[in-house]
């Protein structure tokens, strides 16, 4: 009758672990902005429009469906075009931010693509180099280009996966590698992820330049859930078995 039991809680948690795969990763921030009226700034996110800059919806660029979202930036001041949208607070594990960015121009840093913690701390990000280049946040808080490159006007998938408990962050581009475990930022005092930030630096010297983005999730796994119930699962299983020594 015993061996039975055993054989149960083996089958149960079998099932258990085998039910954590990526697929089932939990979604944390879903956005296309198709649902969302052009011309006027996303609804659901903060946004920052010093003079001679917006962040709008808009059906002039989009990967599929009917919109994305356009940070323009005229301003020759210290201002520049932000927005940041906040999502259930992550303590461990690994987040995933995927994206479509696309930029007008390859000589300004025309889109930053950062995650933030709780605490509105950067942990790490890519952006549009000023070289053509894509670049990624170091530990000390400069930009270190890569040797992967963009055109201008062109559509490029970005996925940036960040392990909250090491750490580290790493970055592809259309599956080409942009940095591999990178450290977070420095100046981060608390390893949690809790927002998406865009900006926009590209109006300097009188220069005019837009940058879009689609297709935003943003993602983690495992699910806590699961990861819970199998940790259950092991405790009663280890039980039983030092039960049946005793």
């Amino acid at each position: 009758m015993t061996s039975i039991k055993h054989s149960l809680l083996l089958a149960a948690l079998s099932a258990t672990v085998c039910f954590v795969p990526a697929s089932h990763a939990a979604i944390l921030l879903s956005e296309n902005f198709d649902s969302m009226t052009t011309g006027v700034s996303p609804s659901g996110w903060t946004v920052s429009q010093p003079t001679n800059t917006s962040v709008l919806v808009t059906d002039t660029q989009f990967v599929s469906g009917l919109n994305s979202l356009q940070l323009h930036d005229a301003s020759t001041a210290a201002g520049f075009p932000a927005a940041s949208a906040s999502f259930d607070q992550v303590t461990s594990g690994v987040v995933t931010v995927n994206l479509d960015m696309r930029a007008t121009v390859t000589t300004r840093d025309a889109l930053y693509v950062k995650l933030r913690n709780s605490l509105s701390q950067d942990l790490g990000g890519i952006r549009f180099n000023t070289n053509g280049t894509f670049a990624y946040m170091a530990a000390g808080g400069t930009w270190t280009a890569s040797s992967v490159t963009y055109t201008a006007d062109t559509w490029y998938s970005l996925e940036i996966t960040f392990d909250l408990d090491a750490k580290t962050y790493s970055a592809s581009v259309g599956g080409s590698s942009v940095v591999e475990n990178a450290a977070f930022r420095s100046t981060a005092t608390v390893f949690d992820a809790n927002a998406l930030a865009l900006q926009s630096f590209v109006g300097v010297g009188s220069f005019v330049g837009d940058a879009f983005v689609d297709n935003i999730t943003i993602s983690t796994i495992p699910e806590p859930s699961t990861t819970t119930a199998a940790a259950g699962l092991l405790t009663l299983l280890a039980a039983c078995c030092r039960r049946r020594r005793s």
